[in-house]
């Protein structure tokens, strides 16, 4: 058992979050995938969102692979850096008409959506942190106010420092059933 393991078995006693935490690795090579592991076009015949294939591993404990060709929404893609952004979503097109009030609000929006550099990974993995044979980038939490409340103050304990959160809304799309046209 590694120590992110026994880290995320510990935070799961204290806090008993209603799903798995999530240990997530991005991937550098196919070598890096674990054995075990689910591809979404190969297992479920079809593209999954990064969402999707993320809930599979907090409620059923799966542990899931999703390489460029496995993503449904273009979001993850350019945020993860498996493909260059094209030229409309610098635009604003990714989010205007629908998910902005103007064009002006798409470009901001695409502007500051963090980005890891492209090229450098060529995908993702996300496993239950307690089972995960792999040492995680990051451990992703599902939590409600009274549990974000004790994980904060774990942080603080030490040194007495608050951390400083940036989030976003994501807009919920309708999914089908095939890949997208990148």
């Amino acid at each position: 058992m590694s120590i992110y393991n026994k880290y995320g078995e510990r935070i799961e006693e204290q806090i008993q979050p209603a799903s798995r935490i999530i240990a997530v690795k991005m991937l550098e090579s196919l070598d890096d995938i674990p054995s075990g592991a689910k591809r979404p076009i190969e297992d479920y015949g079809k593209c999954m969102a990064t969402c999707q294939a993320l809930a599979l591993t907090r409620k059923y404990g799966e542990t899931i692979v999703q390489l460029f060709e496995d993503m449904w929404c273009p979001e993850p893609v350019i945020g993860f850096g498996l493909a260059e952004p094209p030229e409309f979503f610098f635009e604003g097109r990714n989010r205007y008409p629908g998910g902005v009030a103007s064009l002006e609000a798409g470009v901001n929006w695409a502007r500051e959506l963090p980005r890891l550099e492209p090229g450098r990974y060529i995908g993702l993995v996300s496993a239950p942190i307690r089972t995960a044979s792999f040492e995680p980038d990051v451990a992703v939490i599902y939590c409600n106010s009274a549990q974000l409340l004790r994980l904060l103050l774990g942080i603080a304990y030490e040194d007495g420092r608050d951390i400083s959160p940036r989030s976003s809304a994501a807009i919920r799309r309708v999914c089908t059933p095939s890949c997208p046209p990148y």
